[in-house]
């Protein structure tokens, strides 16, 4: 039994790293099914159009204001309104886009100067920091945009309730969706900082290094990918 449990501790450097990539690619290759059914989604959504809802709604506007700020103006007479919504900003959109490509441009630069010699561990620290702090600046704009989707106030019957269009409630799903990665990166980004500070990461174990880049770069690519569908494909 000591043997075996020696044996199964000391594997080969290229076993562990092969294991490690296989375990990476199923995990991205996870996250791509998922984006794609949140694509899907949204283009199904947008194809059916139900009832000519995609982008228009029967309510009252209602961002920024309280349940009771927005039942006082029905109570005084005001009357819910046949609305018909913008998308959001397409720039603002492609700016988010931006800022994600150059944060993988970055910890992608500080792998290759982690690897290039042993000056680089220091460099990489830096720089793992940077691109850290570029997708939190993501994450806030992020949080921006989706306090941009709009919400209405909706009564049926004896009921209220918040309620967004299709569009709105994809744009919400999808923008979820990317904090949730983006939250992700910044841990991964700091995490590998730290690591490389104290020496677990270096010059001669990168290796981890480029599973962050790999799951990094994907998370670039497909923010491009959904900004273009969701910046392109929106009219109602």
């Amino acid at each position: 039994m000591n043997d075996l449990n020696a044996t199964s501790h000391h594997e080969a450097p290229e076993v562990v790293d092969h294991r490690q990539r296989l375990g990476i690619w199923l995990f991205i290759g996870g996250d791509v099914v998922t984006t794609g059914a949140l694509i899907f989604t949204y283009l199904y959504l947008r194809a059916v159009n139900t009832s000519g809802n995609w982008m228009a709604i029967t309510g009252l506007p209602a961002n920024g204001r309280s349940a009771e700020e927005v039942q006082g103006v029905l109570d005084a007479g005001g009357s819910m309104q046949h609305i018909i919504e913008a998308p959001l900003s397409a720039s603002f959109a492609w700016i988010l886009a931006l800022v994600m490509v150059a944060s993988a441009a970055i910890f992608w630069f500080g792998e290759s100067r982690l690897r290039a010699n042993e000056a680089g561990s220091k460099a990489f620290v830096a720089i793992s920091i940077i691109a850290g702090l570029a997708v939190v600046a993501y994450i806030v704009l992020s949080i921006v945009q989706l306090r941009q989707v709009p919400q209405y106030w909706r009564v049926e019957h004896d009921s209220s309730l918040w309620i967004y269009t299709t569009y709105g409630s994809c744009m919400l799903a999808l923008g979820v969706s990317a904090v949730i990665h983006a939250l992700i990166l910044a841990f991964l980004a700091f995490g590998s900082a730290t690591r490389a500070a104290v020496g677990a990461i270096g010059h001669d174990r990168w290796f981890q290094v480029r599973l962050v880049r790999y799951f990094w770069v994907w998370v670039a690519l497909s923010t491009v990918i959904l900004t273009f569908v969701v910046t392109t494909l929106n009219s109602n």
